[in-house]
């Protein structure tokens, strides 16, 4: 069932979708990791008539590298560990899924 999403959210999901693609081609960094966070923290802000429970969602995947990427700064670390890189890989591949659904799929039911 296609999402009854305005125009313009449907542009933040099209550009959140880009952004995550854009990602996954760059090399792994903490640098690629910030501005994945910004970008993806202000397309979701700007969003004009999601669900709470799209807002949600797209929330903890946004917080899962949102807390990996804080954590790195507060050890002071110049490069994401491995165990970093498998929770940043996982939660991309469920944004993935989750930004993928909203083409497909009503969400407004899903668990949160």
């Amino acid at each position: 069932m296609k999402h009854p999403y305005n125009e313009f959210d449907e542009r933040q999901f099209a550009k959140m979708r880009e952004a995550v693609a854009s990602f996954r081609e760059a090399p792994l960094s903490i640098g690629t990791l910030s501005a994945l966070i910004s970008t993806m923290d202000f397309l979701i802000s700007a969003l004009q008539a999601p669900t709470s429970t799209v807002i949600g969602l797209l929330r903890r995947f946004w917080g899962i590298l949102e807390e990996v990427y804080a954590v790195a700064l507060d050890e002071g670390q110049k490069t994401l560990s491995d165990n970093d890189e498998r929770i940043i890989q996982k939660a991309i591949c469920e944004l993935d899924h989750l930004l993928e659904s909203f083409d497909a799929e009503d969400v407004s039911d899903k668990e949160m």
